[in-house]
């Protein structure tokens, strides 16, 4: 049974560097199949494009296929605190302010904005990844004071070793968020 075996190796070794690759077949190197992720990020309608398209995500699947739930005019209002999102809807285009609850992203035609609880952010696109990055809130600065003495807890100092700011990475296959960086 062995003999049976070796024989077999010999003759797919002899027939491998005859094998003929397909113009149109994909072809890949060892060092890309070890970052196959980055191969998979890079065929994404919303990573390719230069400009997204305008409107409203509701869910990750639209997302990434840059087609949003509602194509719409958008208006994006960056402040020092905040970011503020709004619709211009109807005839007379009237400002409609968006709440993150219930959306994934939204786009006004030229940048991407994640929905969190926390708020909108601007996403990003990296050497081959999406990501964000947001600033800690208060109550992830107080630490855990706030948790075991409630509202009394939340006033004691923020400690200075805390993490000032997070840096957030979209999964491109569910589109779930990982974190990546904690910066101070």
């Amino acid at each position: 049974m062995l003999r049976e075996v070796s024989k077999i190796i010999c003759r797919i070794s002899q027939e491998v560097p005859n094998h003929k690759v397909a113009i149109n077949q994909e072809v890949y190197t060892r060092a890309e199949l070890n970052h196959l992720d980055s191969l998979e990020i890079i065929e994404l309608p919303i990573f390719i494009t230069d400009k997204p398209r305008a409107g409203i995500f509701k869910d990750y699947a639209h997302f990434k296929s840059n087609t949003p739930d509602i194509e719409t005019e958008m208006i994006i209002e960056d402040s020092r605190k905040k970011t503020n999102v709004a619709r211009l809807y109807g005839e007379k285009r009237k400002k409609v302010w968006i709440e993150t609850k219930g959306i994934y992203a939204v786009s006004d035609g030229n940048r991407m904005f994640k929905a969190t609880p926390y708020g909108f952010f601007e996403i990003k696109k990296g050497a081959r990844e999406l990501y964000y990055e947001r600033n800690a809130s208060y109550t992830e600065l107080a630490g855990p004071a706030n948790t075991y003495f409630g509202a009394a807890g939340s006033l004691v100092p923020l400690r200075r070793d805390m993490p000032r700011r997070y840096k957030l990475k979209i999964n491109h296959r569910r589109g779930n968020i990982i974190p990546i960086a904690v910066q101070q």
